[in-house]
């Protein structure tokens, strides 16, 4: 909404409004804004904020929010163009919000306030934390998580992305109040491998954004580079490497997911990398992998996997250093735009 009366004196035409009316929001996103919203809100155990028929299949409110927010925008542009005050654009807006969130608690339930965190410990000893709010109890709870200190990785083999150089793009992932913004930092593959894999020896899973719709099947968990041979079936022969798909738009980052493990050869190199997916263990009346937990070889991560997010002591530290220099800022339609 603020974009749009931003630049409401552009024509309809303009790639800048096309962009902002395309796909006024959807379900997708990247790490460094959960971050965010989770330093800003906090979180909530599972059993004070179920899951809903629309948590797990988003697609119709997707489409309602869509809707509402074209309509909005079509208002606030009215409302500029026919000189009304900044007071008054600004009452019209807060309207429009109160409205989105009325229709998220519906569809998602209320956010609590405060909830009461009952639990035993390893010594089966009850306890009762009641009365914390979400940001208190994720401060509490959680705080030795330290999102803070995971960065956004990529790996774009892409003319004019030079590597160890880190990278924004244009009206994309700000939340409102925190300093977090989507920043990456472009590394080669091996270096993103590595990172990944000192991390998962640490003990800890590995955030990954990546192309789930190539080569990949939902129901039997696999996720191999080639696993239909469509090239050799149709007579085909497909041309374009990891960057030049990226620039075509024939791939990009889809999906994300939990990297949970790594099978390595005796030499340490990677052949094949267990990751658990959010679909859960069915999917539209059918089963998913392995119980919820996919196969991925270690040619599909090549090729296919674009971004993870890593601990800062994984990574070398002229890659730390590049990320925390002064960055590029890309065109809002850059392909690798979390909210296109």
């Amino acid at each position: 909404m603020e974009n749009i009366i931003k630049y409401a004196g552009s024509d309809l035409n303009d790639r800048r409004i096309d962009f902002l009316l395309a796909t006024p929001q959807q379900d997708g996103g990247d790490f460094d804004p959960i971050v965010a919203l989770v330093e800003k809100y906090g979180v909530v155990p599972e059993e004070a904020m179920p899951e809903t028929a629309v948590t797990k299949n988003s697609s119709e409110l997707d489409a309602l929010l869509n809707r509402m927010l074209r309509e909005d925008a079509y208002a606030l542009r009215k409302l500029v163009a026919e000189g009304k005050s900044d007071a008054d654009i600004e009452e019209a807006r807060k309207g429009m919000l109160s409205d989105i969130y009325r229709v998220l608690c519906v569809s998602f339930g209320n956010p609590p306030e405060k909830i009461d965190f009952v639990y035993r410990d390893t010594d089966k000893k009850y306890h009762a934390d009641r009365g914390l709010t979400p940001l208190e109890f994720y401060k509490k709870y959680l705080g030795d998580v330290k999102l803070e200190d995971c960065i956004g990785v990529i790996n774009l083999p892409v003319e004019g992305m030079d590597y160890n150089k880190s990278y924004e793009i244009d009206m994309t992932g700000e939340v409102l109040g925190s300093k977090r913004r989507c920043r990456y930092v472009n590394v080669p593959i091996d270096v993103m491998k590595q990172a990944t894999i000192k991390q998962l020896k640490a003990g800890e899973p590995v955030w990954f954004g990546c192309d789930v719709l190539q080569d990949s099947d939902f129901q039997k968990g696999i996720m191999a580079l080639n696993l239909y041979d469509v090239q050799k079936m149709m007579g085909l022969e497909f041309k374009m490497d990891k960057g030049e798909r990226f620039q075509y738009n024939q791939s990009l980052p889809t999906h994300a997911m939990m990297i949970a493990g790594v099978d390595l050869d005796e030499d340490g190199n990677p052949i094949r990398w267990k990751v658990e997916n959010s679909w859960g263990t069915t999917a539209h009346g059918k089963p998913v992998g392995h119980q919820g937990y996919f196969i991925m070889d270690d040619s599909w991560f090549t090729e296919y996997n674009y971004e993870v997010a890593v601990r800062r002591e994984y990574l070398p530290d002229d890659v730390v250093k590049a990320y925390d220099a002064e960055p590029e800022v890309l065109p809002y339609w850059n392909t690798f735009n979390p909210e296109p």
